[in-house]
């Protein structure tokens, strides 16, 4: 009965780490303890948790007595089913173009919770619940020599218990042969009789997941093949090598957007200061604002002469991401004019001319999970501009124009007579809509160094700001051109935004 308690106890426990992981997505970077509560938490579920129900649900796990070895075995064996089912869960999120860190972590706490029941509920043989040293009856002798059935017999000296197959033991379903379990090597027992059947000398019982099943050749033969799948799943979606143009389609894999997403890949010490992964069912008003500073019911960017009137109701939040759409819906905007769309944005600036910025930031390193949309005339941008209001300076992290197979890369200061000023970079051909990639940019005291999927694309140490900037994620239309007649909608996604400084 104690031992019936404690596997339920384990199931339970089982079951319910995955639910307390997908709640620890939720924790804000801020306080730093809090951030580092959330990765502890998730991390130890990935590594133990789906491999550990696994490891429960496919036979029992080894017992407190149970040998060093086996007890390490099992560890392995649970730490690479687990990678292996989490690599395979984030890989397909991340091929449907649908990966976020709650998704994955939510389906692997599901596939959890029920391999933990299947675990729970699994039929476990009479004969391995003995105590040692127990002398079984003809019964549950019976019942013993039917819990290891199939399994080869295993020499051993005398008195110590031996499984395996054996001529003259009746077993039903299987004439003249049966499963003895014999006290050493002597005679075998002849029909009808089953000497030493069960018996073992005190403290000379098996230890561990019962008769030559446990976490050995049978162990360690699973354990490989999960790394195998692990390293196919993971295999190639890496970040290129080279520093070059990438040609065709390409994505950031789903292992490398996790990592991305806990650290920068600029060299630190880092520590988070701004996070939003974009999990509940609105925008958090206390991190973003859905227009420029200078917000009177909506506002475009007149500067670019762009299509858009942008209005909160285009920024939306759901599965795990931030949306920001255009339509073709012609608006009134607030500054007079007429626009033939309307548009989504979002900023860590103010409400109106006259309020706080939210959050402001002097140099760190930026980073965003986005997937951009496809077609000419839309200008999807991820950028910061000063808090004065007045640029340049400005930053573009990235923006994309003419179809998005490449990304635009520059920095902005005010040159002879204040006029604009600009060093930029392209990098492509990239495939940028079919899917997430993580851009990000490393603003330091003497240098910019802008990321694409972790790899570093362009550096300059020329004109590099020194003023508090916002952050703002947009989806502009118009510029350089209008989008053709067919096209009446795109949106912008965000997976996930990120500020980390020294």
């Amino acid at each position: 009965m104690n031992g019936q308690w404690r596997q339920w106890r384990i199931g339970v426990g089982l079951g319910l780490s995955g639910w307390v992981a997908l709640a620890a997505t939720a924790l804000p970077a801020s306080p730093a303890v809090l951030g580092w509560l959330r990765v502890l938490v998730v991390a130890c579920f990935l590594v133990a948790g789906p491999g550990g129900a696994a490891v429960r649900a496919a036979a029992r796990a080894p017992d407190r007595r149970g040998r060093g070895w086996e007890r390490l075995e099992a560890a392995v064996l649970t730490v690479a089913l687990s990678l292996s089912i989490s690599a395979v869960v984030a890989e397909g999120f991340s091929l449907a173009h649908g990966f976020s860190s709650a998704r994955v972590v939510g389906t692997l706490a599901a596939v959890t919770t029920a391999l933990a029941l299947l675990g729970h509920h699994r039929p476990r043989s009479p004969g391995r619940s003995r105590r040692p040293g127990s002398a079984p009856t003809a019964e549950s002798g019976a019942s013993a020599a039917g819990a290891g059935s199939g399994w080869p017999a295993e020499p051993g000296p005398a008195g110590q218990a031996r499984w395996g197959w054996h001529p003259g033991v009746p077993r039903a379903g299987w004439p003249g042969w049966g499963l003895a379990l014999g006290a050493g090597p002597g005679p075998q027992a002849g029909p009808g009789s089953h000497p030493g059947l069960g018996r073992r000398q005190a403290g000379q019982t098996r230890r561990g997941l019962g008769p030559r099943f446990g976490v050995g050749r049978v162990g360690r033969g699973v354990a490989g093949l999960a790394l195998l799948v692990t390293a196919a799943a993971c295999g190639g979606q890496g970040a290129p090598a080279s520093s070059g143009p990438s040609s065709g389609s390409s994505r950031s894999s789903a292992a490398s957007a996790l990592a991305l997403a806990s650290a920068p890949a600029a060299p630190g010490p880092w520590h988070t200061v701004f996070q939003d992964d974009f999990n509940g069912t609105a925008l958090d008003s206390t991190a973003w604002t859905t227009c420029y500073d200078w917000n009177l019911r909506g506002c475009t960017n007149g500067g670019n002469h762009e299509l858009e009137w942008y209005q909160p109701g285009q920024v939306t939040v759901g599965g795990g991401r931030l949306s920001l759409t255009a339509q073709r819906r012609t608006t009134a905007g607030s500054d007079g004019h007429s626009y033939p769309w309307t548009s989504g944005m979002v900023s860590t600036g103010r409400d109106s001319w006259d309020a706080t910025p939210r959050h402001t930031f002097t140099y760190g390193y930026f980073a965003a999970s986005i997937q951009v949309p496809a077609g000419m005339g839309l200008f999807p941008a991820f950028w910061m501009m000063p808090q004065t209001r007045s640029a340049p300076p400005e930053l573009d992290i990235a923006e994309f124009t003419r179809g998005a197979q490449s990304v635009l890369m520059t920095v902005h200061w005010a040159g002879a007579g204040g006029r604009d000023a600009h060093l930029s970079k392209r990098y492509g051909p990239v495939d940028f809509p079919a899917g997430y990639h993580v851009l990000a940019l490393d603003w330091e005291p003497d240098s910019l160094t802008w990321y694409v999927d972790g790899v570093a694309r362009f550096t300059t140490t020329a004109h590099v700001p020194k003023v508090p900037m916002e952050v703002l994620l947009d989806l502009a239309v118009g510029y350089p051109e209008a989008p053709p007649a067919s096209m009446d909608s795109a949106v912008m996604k965000v997976d996930w935004v990120r500020v980390w400084q020294r």
